[in-house]
C-alpha cells in the first residue's frame, strides 16, 4: 500500500452531531435597477430564493450596505467560456430588509441622484424635431 504525505497544514477533528453554520461568500454583482424597496442585479453565481445577503453599493454611492433578501433568480444565459466551464449569467431581485434610518436616508439620496441624472439625459437626448 502507497504512503501519501499528509496535506493539511493543521488538526481536523471530526465535530459530532453536525451543528449549522453560514459561510459568506462575495459575489461580484453589476447593479442593474434600484428602488427604496430593493435593487435588481446582474451576477455569475446562483442565488438561491430566500438567501440573506447584504448588497454593498460603491463609493460613488455613498458607500453603504443594505440587508437584503433575495426573491428570485433567473438564468439569463450562458457564455462560451473555456471548454471546462462555461460562464452562467444570472439577474436576481433583492428585497431590502429593515433598514436603519441612515441607510434609508442614503438610500433616497442615491435614488434621487439617479432619478436627476436620468432626466437630464433625457432632455440632452431628446430629438429636437419631435416636438
Amino acid at each position: 500500500m502507497t504512503q501519501t504525505s499528509e496535506r493539511r497544514r493543521g488538526r481536523r477533528v471530526g465535530v459530532p452531531d453536525g451543528p449549522r453554520g453560514r459561510v459568506r461568500a462575495t459575489v461580484e454583482t453589476r447593479l442593474i435597477e434600484l428602488s427604496a424597496s430593493g435593487a435588481r442585479i446582474e451576477h455569475g453565481n446562483l442565488l438561491l430564493s430566500g438567501v440573506a445577503c447584504l448588497l454593498e453599493l460603491p463609493g460613488s454611492f455613498g458607500s453603504v450596505a443594505l440587508a437584503a433578501r433575495v426573491v428570485r433568480t433567473v438564468e439569463m444565459g450562458v457564455a462560451a467560456g473555456d471548454a471546462v466551464s462555461p460562464i452562467h449569467r444570472y439577474e436576481s431581485g433583492l428585497r431590502f430588509d429593515h433598514l436603519s434610518p441612515e441607510q434609508q436616508i442614503v438610500l433616497d439620496a442615491v435614488l434621487d441622484r439617479l432619478s436627476r441624472s436620468q432626466a437630464r439625459k433625457r432632455v440632452i437626448f431628446q430629438d429636437p424635431w419631435s416636438a
